[in-house]
């Protein structure tokens, strides 16, 4: 586990100085843009569960054999962190593409993934999605639709990295939140085994 937050830590701070960069060279107008198409693609995309799933593997799952519920609690407090810092989430998203996509993009993509039919493709891997309005339709064919639907397509190869300053973030609040519930469940183990409380 500490080899994990190790290389979390490691790798936020060089992410973070190079978004720092790019986000000075970015419009005001563009990064409004890259915002909204961050905030859509966090309501799409479960980037919690994927942290989650990241520090709850086998590196650290072998510490939920000593105390089952131990592994819900973590997830809750995951869940929990990440509603309370979905405004940092995005902004780290839109850091992320906004250097990516010209500004017009960015623009056609906020307008393309507010479409509930895209919303509904994306949610299930294009199985059975509706299709798409008419002028979602225009806008994919626009020379900034085409041009944000092909580097969109390869969101996962520049948003990876985005999980690392996710967990150096998130992590603290979590911690915090896990050990409160952890804390709560062992108060009352011991009261019920009749054992001394903490004195802490």
């Amino acid at each position: 586990m500490l080899k994990l937050i190790a290389r979390s830590v490691a790798a936020a701070l060089v992410l973070w100085s190079s978004a720092a960069s790019a986000m000075a060279a970015e419009s005001p107008a563009k990064m409004a843009a890259a915002t909204e198409v961050g905030r859509q693609f966090v309501t799409l995309v479960d980037l919690g569960a994927a942290i989650e799933a990241g520090l709850t593997g086998a590196e650290v799952g072998g510490i939920f054999t000593l105390q089952p519920q131990w592994r819900g609690m973590l997830g809750d407090a995951f869940r929990e962190q990440v509603r309370s810092d979905s405004d940092l989430i995005v902004a780290l998203v839109a850091r992320a593409i906004a250097p990516r996509f010209s500004e017009e993009e960015l623009k056609a993509g906020a307008v393309i993934l507010s479409d509930p039919a895209i919303q509904a493709g994306i949610r299930n891997r294009g199985k059975g999605a509706p299709e798409p309005s008419k002028a979602t339709k225009r806008l994919i064919d626009s020379p900034a639709g085409k041009g944000f639907m092909e580097k969109f397509a390869n969101a996962g190869a520049f948003l990876e990295p985005v999980q690392d300053q996710l967990v150096v973030a998130v992590l603290p609040g979590v911690f915090r939140g896990f050990g409160e519930k952890a804390e709560a469940l062992e108060t009352a183990r011991r009261a019920a085994e009749g054992l001394p409380a903490s004195k802490r």
